[in-house]
């Protein structure tokens, strides 16, 4: 079983097939990563777990087509059967055009972790473009499509015509636990004045902090506390100055941090702001935190994990003054009756580990036989 992601960084995707890996290595799967630029965030975890790992000389994704090729050409003449799992829109295009020069018994499983909302949310380079216009097109040729919701699922099966399978992440695992029980012991989180929001992703339009920051203004002139945003990207500039004058001390863009989950665990409100997403991890978490949450109602994921009770803490996408509201209802509220359920339980037992790798496996069987790489 072969992931191809070139480029390995810190990410959730990373994350989420570290977790499919160690699922199906449990089921005498061997499973080897591919990638032409990785950091060591997650190398240790890799190797203990028992993953190869191959980083093949190449300057792009495009121009690692030929080495994955020659690579696998090669592996071929060691394996009856090979599964490649590809990650994400563009590298799965590239992908399924070079696929021929694999050969035979090569099976091509594409895998799709964000829901085509960005490309209507970002037309601007020729990248999003072609990718609009190939998608539809070229993912027929693939032995299967897998997404990590029901909501991407049948959005894109009704997109490309052809039947996707869901996977759900492997988000709620003893590492989660593990690390949000560690001990709070940063200064600058401990010393801020409470209630403590938190928003947790890449700092990106797709996360939608700007809505957030601006829902945060209007809450804190008549409500008490503090924004924290954790993470780090392009869009950091542009969100510094939406940060009202009177609210600096109120709102702190902390930048990437190691643990994330136990900042989660001790804030009072965790809210997701997205205008898009595949599955959101990070609300996941939170609710296996059982901290408050919000969320919007971003395609996709969101409307799938708060059911019941929980669907009432759903607000429109980029909806400022709704978000405020609903802000400053949830901080009102005492106690956490809509986080301590058997209905909120058994709903996340859908993204444990031991039942993604079932699902997975289960999947897998229904585009191959029973494979051993």
């Amino acid at each position: 079983m072969i992931f191809f992601h070139p480029y390995f960084s810190n990410g959730g995707v990373e994350r989420t097939n570290i977790g499919l890996a160690r699922e199906l290595i449990k089921r005498k799967f061997s499973v080897i990563f591919i990638t032409i630029c990785s950091t060591t965030h997650f190398i240790d975890e890799i190797r203990d777990i028992g993953i190869e790992f191959v980083e093949l000389t190449a300057k792009s994704t495009i121009k690692a087509q030929i080495p994955l090729a020659t690579w696998i050409r090669r592996r071929r003449r060691e394996c009856q059967k090979i599964v490649v799992i590809s990650c994400q829109y563009y590298v799965n295009l590239l992908t399924i055009s070079f696929r021929p020069l694999w050969g035979r018994n090569v099976k091509l499983i594409l895998s799709e972790r964000n829901h085509y909302d960005e490309f209507q949310l970002n037309q601007h380079g020729w990248k999003q473009k072609v990718i609009t216009m190939l998608v539809p097109i070229l993912y027929k040729y693939a032995d299967g499509i897998i997404a990590n919701s029901k909501e991407l699922a049948d959005d894109l099966s009704q997109w490309v015509g052809v039947d996707v399978k869901v996977v759900y992440n492997p988000t709620i695992n003893d590492r989660l636990f593990n690390l949000a029980d560690q001990e709070l012991k940063e200064d600058w989180f401990l010393m801020l004045e409470r209630p403590v929001i938190i928003g947790v992703g890449r700092l990106s339009k797709q996360k939608g902090f700007d809505i957030l920051i601006r829902a945060f203004n209007k809450y804190s002139h008549t409500g008490y506390g503090t924004l924290v945003i954790l993470g780090e990207g392009d869009e950091r500039s542009n969100l510094e100055k939406l940060i009202n004058y009177n609210e600096k001390e109120k709102v702190r863009l902390q930048g990437f941090v190691e643990n994330p989950y136990k900042f989660i665990k001790n804030s009072d409100l965790f809210i997701l702001s997205s205008r898009y997403e595949g599955l959101p991890n990070a609300l996941i978490e939170a609710l296996a935190l059982r901290t408050k949450i919000l969320s919007t109602n971003c395609r996709s994921g969101p409307k799938e994990i708060l059911i019941g009770n929980l669907s009432k803490k759903i607000v429109t996408v980029d909806n400022v003054n709704m978000l405020a509201n609903a802000m400053r209802i949830e901080l009102e509220i005492e106690g956490k009756k809509d986080y301590d359920t058997e209905e909120l339980s058994n709903s996340l037992e859908r993204f444990k580990p031991n039942n993604v790798g079932n699902e997975f496996t289960e999947i897998l069987s229904q585009y191959v036989d029973r494979v051993n790489t």
